[in-house]
């Protein structure tokens, strides 16, 4: 059996196979020099059209986020899908100028009239596709690569798990099963060894054994938050129906946004003019100095202070420290902490009723979302708390693939996976 966490930002790959008396995590990205950690690779696909690259036109992980940003081939590149999976419609794109030309047009009476005509580009907000047509194949791409780089055998595959945000609706957990098919089975093949579990339950799962009482587990990656509330009676008993799950939209890709324009702000106090310049680059440049936010918020987990460059503008880099990026992310601070005590109250009656917490998920290692999270339940002494630390290596891989291994976990102890009723 594998179990795949495909996430926002990161995807890793889990095995349960026959001897095995707990899930084995799969390296994926061993030794690569962007690589965060083996076991995990970025959630990134370029396909590339040219002809010099026909022998390996589709790459994935950081190999693709390599390709795209050091050449200039004619390349698809699909970054942060799952973003994109429960959008039901399409957004209408914006219709921008590129050029203008000018034709002699026939009226009637014989009369050649100039007249001007205008070439339109559609820009679609954001950076991927948002038709199923592009980014389920995409997807697709991204699993059969890591399940090539896990090396994982033939008879592994025939029983394949995945996990969907508590967010997601239909559309969302449709969507990923399609790819997951295309992956594993193919355009002609069914959905019968393709399972659906929810993404919190999977994260509750991989943290059962590390309390007895009431546990909260908070897994924030990419795209959203996670939230699971445990009420563990025996020490290593699970009962999936005793679990209270939600969830959070503005995940760490809505984080380095709102460090975005903060950024942008600290660098042009005086008026709009960094901003104006930003807005008008092209889609490559805009997906470099993303990229810059991101790292400069992974730093900040490490260190107190980073910087966040501009390629092209006339602006020198911009300093950033933790107080900026706590200023930076107060307003998804605030909605989180809303969303996560609402959901506690719900389960377990008040806020001091939680026994234990677990932060777990790439964003989890933010200095932001730990120290939110330590003040909400500050009645529980520093014992009470898993909190990864961002500089400990064995601590990054704990949170960053606990839900690949609670996914393998819930498949083997027999829990039913989502019912599509068919």
């Amino acid at each position: 059996m594998i179990a795949i966490d495909f996430g926002t930002t990161n995807s890793s790959i889990a095995t349960f196979t026959e001897g095995d008396s707990e899930p084995r995590l799969q390296q994926v990205e061993y030794a690569d020099p962007d690589g965060l950690n083996a076991n995990v690779m970025p959630s990134a696909v370029c396909i590339c059209k040219t002809h010099e690259c026909h022998s390996q036109a589709n790459k994935a992980g950081n190999d693709a986020v390599r390709h795209y940003f050091g050449t200039n081939h004619d390349i698809s590149f699909l970054q942060e899908m799952k973003l994109h999976f429960d959008v039901t419609t399409k957004r209408q794109p914006t219709l921008v100028e590129t050029s203008e030309y000018t034709i002699l047009r026939e009226e009637d009476g014989s009369f050649l009239t100039p007249t001007r005509k205008v070439v339109k580009q559609a820009i679609y907000e954001g950076d991927v596709p948002l038709e199923p047509k592009d980014f389920v194949p995409g997807t697709a791409i991204l699993i059969q690569d890591l399940m090539t780089r896990a090396n994982v055998l033939k008879e592994a595959r025939r029983e394949a798990v995945f996990g969907v945000p508590a967010s997601f609706k239909d559309a969302g957990k449709k969507r990923l099963r399609n790819a997951a098919r295309l992956a594993i089975a193919g355009e002609s093949g069914n959905f019968e060894h393709i399972h659906i579990y929810p993404e919190p339950l999977a994260a509750a799962r991989a943290y059962m054994h590390v309390h007895k009482g009431n546990i909260l587990v908070l897994d924030y990656g990419g795209g959203t938050l996670d939230i699971s509330v445990l009420q563990i009676e025996k020490e290593l008993r699970f009962d999936a129906s005793k679990v209270t799950f939600g969830g959070f939209s503005e995940g760490g890709s809505r984080m380095d946004q709102m460090l975005l324009d903060y950024a942008l702000d600290k660098a042009d106090p005086s008026g709009k003019h960094l901003k104006k310049w930003h807005e008008a680059q092209n889609i490559l440049v805009k997906r470099r100095i993303k990229r810059n936010v991101e790292k400069a918020k992974i730093q900040l987990s490490t260190t107190s202070e980073t910087t966040i460059d501009f390629p092209g503008a006339s602006v020198d880099p911009v300093r950033i420290n933790r107080a900026d990026l706590a200023l930076a992310l107060q307003g998804i601070m605030a909605r989180m902490t809303a969303t996560v005590t609402d959901i506690v109250i719900n389960a377990v009656g008040k806020i001091d009723n939680i026994t234990f917490v677990v932060l777990s998920g790439g964003s989890s290692l933010t200095s932001s979302v730990q120290n939110t999270i330590e003040n909400i339940f500050r009645h529980l002494p520093r014992s009470q708390f898993v909190v990864p630390d961002a500089s400990k290596p064995e601590d990054v891989q704990t949170c960053l693939c606990a839900v690949a291994k609670g996914l393998a976990w819930l498949r083997k102890d027999g829990f039913p996976p989502i019912d599509f009723g068919d």
